[in-house]
């Protein structure tokens, strides 16, 4: 997360106070070569970018990099824009 310009604190800011938020799904691969299919949050800060929780387990599955101007959501919305 820090690589992406994110800190712990941040994080959880960003999930006790988000802007909006967004249902989306984990797909992560498991160990086993399985895919997950859980349900998963989008909290997005004001500026746009993001952290993608897992709903049932709590994982952090994402977050934008805040570091790069040029990040694309993919979740379709645009970093910058409210």
């Amino acid at each position: 997360m820090s690589k992406r310009g994110w800190k712990q604190q941040s994080v959880v800011a960003t999930i006790q106070n988000p802007a909006s938020t967004a249902a989306t799904r984990d797909n992560r691969y498991n160990i086993d070569g399985t895919q997950k299919n859980e349900p998963a949050t989008v909290y997005y800060r004001s500026d746009g970018h993001y952290v993608v929780c897992n709903d049932l387990t709590g994982d952090i599955v994402q977050v934008s990099d805040t570091n790069d101007p040029n990040w694309i959501d993919p979740f379709g919305n645009i970093i910058g824009s409210p």
